[in-house]
């Protein structure tokens, strides 16, 4: 017997959406988590990725940063609008970020690097932890002094982070709390008690050595 389904969203795709209504048809305890997409009926738990751009743009400016880029791997375009928002918000839309996506085959240090310091970027918003690990390994390696030179800021905080050289300030989207929602929204459901149809995770800033 199945309990409950906890729908971890990666992209709002339509046909995944009509699976969760047969889901929930079937009463069947289900929350979608992770991403925002419209109301539709079932529970929603998601962080608010424009409020985590606002956040760590804002903060790559008050630490002396002026030429931002967002460097992203495979990332949507209806994803990548919220943090555009999100930069939009943070300078009052008097400048635009520069967008790198990394594509499968590009080298970091070859393809990448160059490109940075060709533009003048002296921070960087990385939309992905793991890519973040190994930019900063990548600028190490060509001599490029993290935060003096590019300030790396990390979306995503787990002990990768932490345990990166240099060890780098990330922007916390809770993850961990989005997991124990999700559960208590399944047995708010299972209980037959009342549960937020909508629930927004706010975004936080944890700052170490690398913006």
């Amino acid at each position: 017997m199945i309990a409950g389904i906890i729908f971890i969203g990666l992209f709002s795709d339509v046909s995944f959406q009509e699976s969760i209504h047969s889901v929930v048809e079937w009463n069947i305890p289900v929350v979608y988590a992770n991403r925002c997409i419209p109301y539709d009926g079932f529970p929603l738990l998601y962080p608010d990725l424009t409020k985590a751009s606002k956040l760590g743009v804002e903060h790559l400016f008050l630490k002396g940063k002026k030429r931002i880029a967002f460097v992203h791997k495979h990332l949507p375009d209806h994803l990548l609008a919220y943090f555009l928002d999100g930069f939009n918000q943070a300078s009052n839309g008097e400048n635009q970020p520069m967008i790198m996506e990394i594509k499968e085959g590009m080298d970091l240090s070859a393809d990448c690097i160059p490109i940075l310091l060709e533009n003048n970027i002296d921070g960087v918003f990385v939309l992905n932890e793991m890519l973040a690990v190994h930019l900063a390994k990548a600028l190490v390696q060509a001599d490029i002094r993290i935060f003096e030179d590019i300030a790396v800021l990390s979306l995503g905080n787990s002990l990768i982070s932490e345990i990166s050289t240099p060890e780098l300030t990330s922007i916390d989207l809770q993850n961990r709390e989005l997991g124990i929602r999700s559960a208590e929204i399944i047995l708010s459901q299972i209980q037959k008690q009342e549960f937020e149809p909508i629930t927004v995770l706010e975004p936080f800033i944890v700052e170490r050595k690398s913006a």
